[in-house]
């Protein structure tokens, strides 16, 4: 899914007022999944 995300947040312009909230956005979408799986990762 972030792969999708991060691929058409490219196709916006650099000066797209938008694309900022989308990369900040999906940095916290990464965030997320990452403290998930490491959550997983200690209940075993």
């Amino acid at each position: 899914m972030l792969d999708r995300y991060f691929t058409e947040m490219r196709k916006l312009s650099h000066e797209d007022e938008l694309r900022y909230r989308y990369l900040i956005r999906g940095v916290k979408l990464l965030l997320e999944q990452r403290k998930s799986e490491s959550s997983k990762g200690c209940q075993r």
